[in-house]
């Protein structure tokens, strides 16, 4: 657990307990902790709020960026390579459809600046920083097609706020996404697939994608459920 290079390394501890989530390497065999099914420990599914499933999405919102209901596309993320905006925006700009993309996110940033120039197309709209959940949800209600790229990391709060906000989701085709969304999501992995996806999905006809991972956020990702697991967790492992 030490590290000559590092100056801190004499302070490290050693982890005493272990939490694995997929792709995240060995896990330690079932004598040791005994852990759920999927071999995670969920998240929260909000991080702004207590716990909060999209009740009164505010159309008003819209008209600040010249937005109609449904038809538009939004993808919510850092502007950073591995979020894969460069690879939606190419499929945008290559595709037949005339429906707009939002992207939301700060802009200032190298990739930022990047891909903000790069892609000054007008079926693109950057919006940039957008701040307060209940605006950011509410974009997301009113998309038609709600794009996640993030390809690293474990479970992603925007993710689980874009289930909870009745978003249709096409997610990055990796572990992580799988784990959470299951088969209640479209997967990409290039930008062929997204420009399929942009010319034949709508919103409308797959209410059961999104109906499906509302139910999630209610019954896997409730404040009640993640607290009263982790106090089961942490009750077993000490009376080992």
């Amino acid at each position: 657990m030490t590290n000559k290079h590092n100056p801190l390394s004499s302070h490290f501890r050693a982890p005493k307990i272990f939490a694995p989530i997929p792709s995240a390497g060995k896990f330690y065999n079932d004598e040791v902790v005994e852990m759920p099914e999927t071999q995670e420990l969920p998240i929260f599914a909000m991080t702004a709020k207590d716990e909060m499933i999209m009740k009164n999405p505010d159309a008003n919102i819209l008209r600040k960026y010249n937005l109609k209901e449904y038809n538009y596309d939004i993808v919510i993320a850092r502007m950073e390579p591995e979020n894969n905006i460069e690879m939606i925006l190419e499929s945008y700009v290559k595709s037949n459809k005339e429906r707009k993309i939002v992207v939301v996110g700060s802009l200032n940033t190298p990739f930022g600046k990047y891909i903000s120039k790069k892609y000054q197309d007008e079926k693109i709209i950057f919006v940039g920083f957008v701040s307060g959940i209940e605006k950011l949800d509410s974009l997301r209600y009113f998309s038609n097609l709600y794009f996640h790229g993030h390809s690293v990391g474990g479970t992603n709060p925007s993710l689980l706020e874009a289930m909870a906000s009745n978003s249709l989701i096409c997610a990055h085709d990796n572990v992580f996404n799988k784990s959470i969304l299951e088969k209640d999501a479209f997967y990409f992995n290039d930008a062929e697939k997204i420009s399929r996806l942009i010319n034949e999905e709508v919103k409308s006809l797959e209410n059961y994608l999104v109906k499906s991972n509302v139910e999630k956020i209610k019954n896997l990702y409730s404040w009640n459920k993640i607290v009263n697991d982790y106090e089961l967790f942490f009750q077993r492992i000490s009376n080992k």
